[in-house]
C-alpha cells in the first residue's frame, strides 16, 4: 500500500486559497471466502430448516486507488461583502479478481468453478459559489452549487466451468458463465438559493426581522447496462481455458465455421433516465416579545 498527500495555500490581499490532494493505492485479498444462497425454511420433524442451494468457497483480490482534491478560496471585498468558492473531486477505482469453487443444487454432482474479472470507477465532483452582502436595509445570502456523480463498470467478465465425475472441467453457460456486462450511471445536480433578512423596529426599541427567500434544485440521472453472452456451438472444445475457447478468432456465426456465438441479451429495463425539479420559497417573521 502507498499514499501521497500534498497541501498548499496562499493569500494576496483580500484573496486567499487553500489546495490539498491525496493519492492512495491499496491491495487486499480475502482467502477461503464463503458465499451461500439459501431458500425459505422448510418444515421438518424438528422444526423449520433452510436449504442451501448454492455454496461456494474461494479467493477474491482487489486493487484500489483513490484520488481526491479539495480547493477552497475566498474574496474579502469589505466587512460587508464576501464571496467564496469551494470545490472537491473524489475518484475511486477498483480492479477485482475472484475465483470460487463449489456446488449448485440444480447442477447435480458437478463441481462448479466461477471466475469474475471486473473494473469499477466511481467519481464525485462538487463545486459551490456563495456570497454574503450587508446593506443598511437588508442582508443578502446566495449560493449556487453543482454536483456530478458518475459510476462506470466498463467490462465485467464471468466464466463458469463444470466438472462432472471422471471428466475434466468444461466451459458452461450456467451460473452466468460466458457473460460480459457494461454499466454506466451519471447524475447531475444543481442547487441554488437566495435569502434576504430585513430588520425593522418594533415596540420598546426592539428589532424584529423578516426573512424570505427562494431555492431551485434540478437533478438528472441516467443509467444504462448492456449485457452480452458467449454461447459455444456443438463444434466447440469446451475443455479449453477461457482465453482459448473465447478467442476472437473463434467467435462468429456457425455457418462461418466458428465455434462460439456472441449475442446481446440486454432488455429495455436496462436503460433508465429521469429528472427531478424542486422550486421552493419561504417567508418568516422573527419578532421579540419582551
Amino acid at each position: 500500500n502507498s499514499s501521497l498527500a500534498l497541501s498548499t495555500g496562499r493569500k494576496w490581499g483580500p484573496l486567499g486559497f487553500e489546495l490539498s490532494g491525496i493519492y492512495t493505492t491499496e491491495f487486499s485479498g480475502q482467502n477461503n471466502l464463503l458465499r451461500q444462497k439459501l431458500t425459505a425454511a422448510d418444515q421438518t420433524d424438528n422444526g423449520s430448516k433452510a436449504t442451501v442451494i448454492k455454496r461456494f468457497r474461494g479467493d477474491t483480490y482487489r486493487f484500489s486507488t483513490r484520488l481526491s482534491g479539495v480547493l477552497s478560496t475566498g474574496l474579502h471585498l469589505s466587512d460587508d461583502n464576501d464571496i467564496s468558492l469551494s470545490a472537491f473531486l473524489n475518484r475511486n477505482s477498483q480492479d477485482v479478481v475472484e475465483q470460487l469453487t463449489g456446488s449448485v443444487q440444480s447442477l447435480s454432482d458437478n463441481v462448479v468453478d466461477l471466475g469474475t474479472l471486473g473494473y469499477i470507477e466511481e467519481e464525485l465532483a462538487f463545486g459551490q459559489l456563495k456570497g454574503r452582502h450587508h446593506t443598511p436595509w437588508t442582508d443578502i445570502d446566495w449560493r449556487s452549487a453543482f454536483t456530478r456523480t458518475r459510476q462506470d463498470v466498463p467490462d465485467v467478465r464471468q466464466t463458469t466451468y463444470l466438472t462432472a465425475p471422471g471428466l475434466p472441467p468444461q466451459f458452461s453457460n450456467a451460473e452466468s458463465g460466458g457473460l460480459r456486462s457494461f454499466q454506466a450511471m451519471t447524475e447531475y445536480l444543481s442547487d441554488s438559493g437566495l435569502d434576504f433578512t430585513t430588520p425593522f423596529p418594533v415596540w420598546d426599541e426592539l428589532t424584529a426581522k423578516f426573512r424570505w427567500g427562494a431555492a431551485y434544485t434540478y437533478r438528472e440521472r441516467g443509467s444504462r447496462q448492456r449485457t452480452f453472452k458467449y454461447t459455444p456451438f456443438g463444434n466447440a472444445d469446451r475443455f479449453q481455458p477461457p482465453n482459448r475457447i473465447l478467442d476472437p478468432r473463434n467467435v462468429g456465426a456457425f455457418a462461418d465455421g466458428k465455434s462460439v456465438g456472441f449475442s446481446e441479451i440486454s432488455t429495455l429495463r436496462d436503460l433508465f433516465s429521469g429528472t427531478e425539479e424542486t422550486i421552493a420559497g419561504y417567508g418568516a417573521f422573527d419578532v421579540p416579545l419582551v
